[in-house]
C-alpha cells in the first residue's frame, strides 16, 4: 500500500494498493474497472503516486488492454497446441 495523503492526526486518508506486483520487472500494475468514473479516480491516484513516489513504477491496465491481452494469449495458445 502506498499512502497518498494523511489527515492532521497522521491517519491515512487516501492510499493506493496496486493489484499486481512483478518484482523481477520492478513494476506494479493497477487494473481499472470498466466504468469511467472508476478509471478517472484511479488515474488521479496513479498521478499522485508518481508525484509522491517517483521511483515506483506503476501502470494502469485498462479494459481495452485486458481484452487485447486475452486475444493475444488465445492466439498463442492456439498456435502452441497446433504445433
Amino acid at each position: 500500500m502506498f499512502v497518498l495523503s494523511r489527515d492532521t492526526e497522521g491517519r491515512v486518508r487516501e492510499a493506493i494498493t496496486p493489484d499486481f506486483h512483478l518484482p523481477d520487472l520492478q513494476l506494479y500494475i493497477e487494473v481499472t474497472a470498466m466504468k469511467q468514473r472508476h478509471v478517472t479516480r484511479k488515474n488521479r491516484k496513479l498521478r499522485r503516486l508518481h508525484e509522491l513516489h517517483p521511483g515506483v513504477r506503476c501502470v494502469a491496465l485498462y479494459s481495452r488492454d485486458r481484452e487485447r491481452l486475452i486475444e493475444r494469449l488465445s492466439e498463442i495458445c492456439t498456435i502452441t497446441r497446433a504445433a
